[in-house]
């Protein structure tokens, strides 16, 4: 029935969302505090200094001389204020980015940060 199949789902969402903190929030496994737009958090980040990152997002390298440091940030969705905007401003750990992309998937962003700095690579 359906009340059966909703009552299932509900539990299942019950699973995932304990696992968040269970596993893979877990301070002494993966994450870490981290100040996200002036929010301290738990939260896994990743850090790409290479152009790479600019080719997995699908881009181009950018041009006239400018590099991007990029940051990739798992958190849970309730522990931030707003859901981050592409293209919006978004502090981590005191630094400035710009957000690429920010998908959601079962109570998890995934926010993509850039950074831009002028140079040589």
């Amino acid at each position: 029935s359906s009340r059966q199949a909703a009552g299932l789902m509900k539990g299942f969402k019950a699973v995932i969302a304990a696992d968040i903190d269970k596993v893979f929030l877990n301070a002494s496994e993966f994450a870490e505090m981290h100040q996200l737009d002036n929010v301290e958090c738990l939260a896994v980040v990743s850090n790409d200094t290479t152009s790479k990152s600019t080719r997995a997002l699908g881009g181009p390298r950018m041009t006239d001389g400018l590099h991007g440091d990029y940051a990739t940030v798992a958190v849970k969705k309730s522990d931030l204020p707003r859901v981050p905007v592409q293209g919006n401003n978004f502090k981590l750990d005191g630094k400035l980015y710009k957000v690429a992309s920010c998908t959601e998937d079962m109570g998890m962003l995934n926010i993509t940060l850039v950074a831009n700095r002028m140079g040589v690579m």
